[in-house]
């Protein structure tokens, strides 16, 4: 088999929006963005690498980290494109940097490229390098990206939490109003909106009014493209996802199911589900229902990895479909681990201000040390994931973000690890508690 070259770009949505569009008000703790953080998360694609596969990511991953990889889960390569650090292109999509970097085409033509996300860049770059593109096209992704096109699927299979796509502020105005004296709170979603931070909940007629002189302020400014759905606010109980994938020939295949952590609307972590959990989502119809989804979208003309964000709400009621992700998942990276090990997996981070000074070999030997780290020969423990996102000498003082996945059999063995695992992030990696 040919290897496959994994790309990817992080916070696609980012991209794939019209930043000239109407926008939700800022919330203060999306206001400072940590650049390196996020360009750093696409070492995390590595959990889907097998051997001889190649990894391309922004920073270089540590020797040591591949080499604790390659004895452990897969003998991965490493490819980093030729950038300034201090030059302005450091800041472009990773398929911009990849263009402009001469060694990238051979690289490129030597197998087949697999993205985390679909995103304008890497059609730019298959156009200007000559290479052969067999991914549906971007109009098509940006129509399933939209969270107005899977209400309409909503509307069309007769799903439940329905929402109105609004497309002007006066509709805002005119249905907000409506849905509150209906169900008392309603939440606003930015239809192409960055994950975790383009939903508003509205809970009173004073918030709206609010929000529709925002809106007005921004109409004043020239803005184009009010694309929003106001949707009811249930009360969730569990967020859950399947992960899927359809073939180029539109044949669906179910990967299989995910719970998710979140604090608020942002992501914190992905596990197994629950046994009673299966059993309820099962017996609700969901399967049936994905596939019709994805029937829907397969002819669209979409094709590769897809995610469907779904939940369940008060009186165990199962809620199918939140939204669409045409595009890889944090849940997908768990499952393969699930998959892989046979075991049961925790994907998720935790955040803190690091220390001075703290390299992945000191990590490695650490964790070995406390009888944490999963290897070969002790198969159950943490593999550290995506360690550009705090071992970077720019990370020392600075508040970072520690990925891991715990690989474990019962819930017990679970918290034993967890819990030494904490402590040593918050004793050795960060200067204090993580969270």
């Amino acid at each position: 088999m040919e290897r496959k070259i994994f790309v990817s770009e992080f916070e696609s949505e980012e991209r794939l929006k019209d930043h000239e569009s109407f926008s939700l008000p800022s919330l203060s703790f999306f206001s400072k963005r940590n650049d390196t953080l996020i360009e750093a998360m696409d070492g995390l694609t590595i959990t889907m690498a097998e051997d001889d596969d190649i990894l391309v990511t922004r920073k270089k991953l540590p020797e040591e980290y591949l080499d604790y990889w390659s004895e452990t889960i897969a003998k991965v390569d490493n490819f980093s494109p030729d950038i300034d650090d201090n030059d302005h292109k450091n800041r472009d999509s990773i398929y911009t940097l990849l263009q402009n970097d001469p060694d990238s085409y051979e690289l490129l033509k030597s197998g087949t490229i697999v993205n985390y996300a679909l995103v304008p860049e890497y059609y730019e770059m298959c156009d200007a390098m000559g290479l052969e593109d067999h991914e549906p096209d971007l109009e098509t992704v940006l129509m399933i990206n939209s969270k107005s096109y899977s209400n309409s699927l909503k509307l069309k299979l007769d799903l439940p939490a329905k929402g109105v796509d609004l497309r002007s502020v006066e509709e805002f105005d005119e249905t907000v109003d409506q849905m509150l004296d209906k169900y008392g709170k309603v939440l606003l979603k930015d239809s192409l909106g960055v994950s975790g931070k383009g939903i508003l909940p509205i809970d009173s007629i004073e918030t709206a009014k609010r929000l529709s002189a925002h809106f007005r302020k921004q109409e004043e400014q020239g803005k184009a493209g009010f694309a929003f759905v106001l949707e009811p606010l249930l009360n969730r109980t569990m967020d859950f996802s399947c992960q899927f994938h359809i073939t180029p020939s539109k044949e669906t295949v179910i990967d299989g199911y995910q719970k998710n952590h979140s604090k608020g609307y942002a992501y914190l972590s992905s596990v197994p589900l629950g046994k009673e959990e299966y059993e309820l989502i099962m017996s609700s119809g969901y399967p049936e229902c994905i596939l019709k989804i994805a029937k829907e979208i397969g002819k669209e003309g979409y094709h590769g990895f897809a995610c469907v964000d779904s939940m369940i709400v008060d009186e165990n009621r199962v809620i199918p479909l939140v939204e669409i992700n045409p595009r890889m998942s944090m849940g997908r990276f768990n499952l393969k681990l699930q998959k892989r090990f046979g075991k049961n997996s925790t994907l998720g981070y935790v955040e803190g201000m690091r220390n001075e000074a703290y390299s992945v070999s000191e990590l490695l030997d650490d964790m070995k040390r406390k009888k944490i780290l999963f290897t070969k020969d002790s198969p159950k423990g943490v593999i550290p994931l995506a360690p550009c996102t705090w071992c970077l000498d720019e990370c020392a003082n600075q508040r970072v973000r520690v990925y891991f996945a715990i690989i474990y059999d019962t819930d017990d063995e679970y918290k034993e690890i967890y819990d030494t695992w904490l402590w040593h992030c918050s004793g050795s990696i960060c200067t204090g508690p993580v969270a």
